[in-house]
């Protein structure tokens, strides 16, 4: 957990004041929040426990929380804890200031090489890191890598990832 996240034993939604959606899918949305004490940006994943069930994607939560949680690295979205309240689950990750890729891509229409160097060099540090604890992320697409307030890349979104178990790592 985030040292700022620590002296909440217990956090609720109530540690946040939520600012705007910046993500939506098919069981939640992604806010953008300002953590009141001490204050941060932060990104936090709303999932409603009723469309996991009926969706059947308890599984895949778990498996993102533990993957997630198994994982810290500079071009990694890092998530910093989870809680639950009656009807939902949460997540708490970084923020990603400049959005995704995709839309970075709707108004950056030629790269230069370096740029593109620089963009590949961030998605291959962040699969090298998770390809030596055994992830496999299986969904890279440019919505799937988010840029930081320092213009670094950041892999993100690891619902249908998977970790290899010792016997498949060889």
């Amino acid at each position: 957990i985030n040292p700022s996240l620590k002296k909440y034993s217990y956090p609720s939604p109530h540690c946040f004041s939520f600012l705007s959606i910046i993500g939506q899918g098919c069981i939640g949305k992604i806010w953008k929040v300002l953590l009141l004490k001490p204050k941060a940006l932060l990104a936090l994943k709303e999932m409603s426990k009723d469309k996991i069930i009926l969706k059947n994607l308890l599984d895949n939560i778990f498996q993102e929380k533990d993957i997630l949680l198994s994982l810290y690295h500079p071009f990694i979205v890092n998530m910093y804890c989870t809680f639950q309240d009656k009807n939902n689950l949460y997540m708490v990750m970084d923020y990603a200031h400049h959005g995704d890729l995709r839309y970075q891509m709707s108004f950056i229409r030629h790269y230069t090489e370096e740029q593109l160097r620089f963009i590949a060099g961030c998605i291959v540090l962040s699969l090298e890191c998770i390809h030596l604890k055994g992830i496999i992320h299986r969904d890279i697409k440019p919505e799937n890598i988010i840029c930081d307030d320092k213009g670094y890349m950041k892999l993100c979104d690891f619902g249908i990832a998977v970790k290899l178990k010792d016997k498949q790592k060889g």
